[in-house]
């Protein structure tokens, strides 16, 4: 299916040529006031990427659910019916209660395939943010529940892959807000045994939340999934798509090539560490990305304890300025000759390799500050401090320093390089320079004696 514009939020799926519009109506049309298992079908609630959603009733207790129909063209296909059993299986695997509960399976006499769910009451993410974006607060602890979520799904081998504001519903408690995660139509299980990719030409996901590896067709991991928790954050913050593009086509070519806009850069207000922790999960590269939606998890709740403790977060603009230390002026000529010898010296750099490079780990770039050390049983850390403070009484040991070597450069010429050695070893005796030449006169007033003895022999 080629959806008409990358605004409506649908999926790209390149391999199968029918659309949705082309029997949608008709198949909507025919199941309203039908029977799907024990259910009444009421009205459509909408269309997704594989079939569509509708709202149906027991007749006898009341109870309303939501029934999803896979739509008649890929019924006959065995890889969308196989991702469309797949979906019910999974969310019964992962076993979260923020995952839409699935608990019947069925297929009409016609060969509909479908499957009822849990009805929700509330609105979705895209909803929300069409007013603008969330107060910090809420953005951060929808974030929370959702990388809670992506936790246990992965602990359960299964990225979601197609995580968007139109798949989260987020419903009023009395415990507050609660988010949903529902579509894991193409959810992928990452055990050993289905590790092998898709074959075809199918690209399955939604542009604009999509990773990169995901349109490139490289191997999905659980890192797939934070880029697009990333892609989520961003539209909480800011109100706006991190990806905007007028097509398909813009849309995945700004995924590949570009970096993607950081949030502050839309909504300066948005904090710095905030801003910097959105920007890791959408890193094209996935190893730069947060190790596990459990990392994620951590980082992020830490951002929420800080600001509900201190009631905000500082922005970019109000961290304090780190000043480059001065360089030393340039000495012409001596500098130069130098700056020349190291350029000849520097090997040749590959500028794509340069652009590959990775920044540092992200474990050491989001670390947090590290805890001091408890104090010792009996001690007193007010003490503690007090001595850390006060200047060392304690006698240090005296290192006895030798004179600097004599220069070469301020012995004459005519003086032997062996003498010069030997002045070397000998230390200056500690009456300093007079000492030395009285030495030196003693010395010279001996020779002549006893060339004057010699002569007269």
């Amino acid at each position: 299916m080629s959806p008409a514009s990358p605004q409506t939020g649908a999926h790209v799926h390149f391999g199968f040529r029918a659309t949705l519009s082309e029997t949608v109506g008709i198949v909507a049309a025919s199941l309203i006031g039908q029977k799907l298992g024990d259910y009444e079908v009421v009205s459509r609630l909408g269309t997704g990427g594989m079939g569509a959603v509708f709202e149906a009733r027991h007749p006898v207790i009341g109870k309303r659910v939501a029934i999803k129909v896979l739509h008649p063209a890929f019924a006959k296909d065995p890889k969308a019916l196989e991702r469309f059993v797949n979906e019910a299986r999974v969310v019964n695997t992962i076993g979260h209660p923020a995952v839409v509960d699935i608990f019947s399976f069925g297929e009409t006499s016609e060969g509909l395939h479908y499957f009822v769910m849990e009805f929700l009451k509330g609105r979705s993410v895209d909803q929300l943010v069409e007013g603008g974006p969330l107060p910090l607060g809420q953005a951060l602890e929808l974030g929370c529940q959702l990388l809670e979520v992506l936790d246990k799904a992965h602990q359960a081998n299964v990225v979601h892959r197609d995580l968007k504001p139109q798949n989260l519903v987020v419903e009023d408690g009395p415990s507050g807000q609660r988010l949903r995660v529902l579509d894991f139509g193409i959810a992928k299980s990452i055990s050993a045994e289905l590790k092998q990719q898709l074959t075809g030409s199918a690209i399955l996901g939604t542009p604009g939340y999509m990773a990169p590896e995901q349109i490139d067709s490289a191997p999905v991991t659980p890192r797939t999934d934070l880029y697009s928790t990333g892609a989520v954050l961003f539209e909480l913050l800011t109100g706006k798509r991190v990806l905007e593009g007028s097509n398909i086509g813009q849309l995945l070519l700004k995924a590949l090539h570009e970096p993607a806009r950081r949030a502050s850069s839309v909504k300066p207000d948005v904090p710095a560490e905030v801003d910097d922790f959105v920007a890791s999960l959408l890193e094209r590269d996935p190893s730069s990305r947060p190790p596990s939606a459990r990392a994620a998890l951590e980082t992020l709740r830490r951002l929420q304890a800080e600001l509900q403790h201190h009631g905000s977060l500082p922005t970019r603009s109000e961290l304090p300025i780190v000043k480059e230390p001065a360089k030393r002026p340039m000495v012409p000529g001596v500098d130069d000759k130098a700056t020349n010898q190291v350029k000849a010296h520097r090997p040749s750099v590959d500028m794509h390799e340069v652009g590959q490079r990775t920044e540092p780990a992200w474990e050491a770039r989001h670390a947090p500050a590290p805890a001091m050390p408890p104090p010792q049983r009996g001690s007193n850390p007010s003490m503690s401090k007090q001595k850390a403070d006060e200047p060392s009484t304690r006698a240090t040991p005296k290192v006895e320093s030798k004179p600097a070597p004599v220069p070469e450069a301020v012995v004459a010429t005519a003086i032997d390089r062996k003498m010069v050695a030997r002045m070397r070893e000998v230390e200056a005796p500690p009456g300093g320079g007079a000492v030395k030449w009285v030495v030196l006169a003693g010395v010279g007033l001996l020779a002549g004696l006893g060339a004057w003895w010699f002569s007269r022999g």
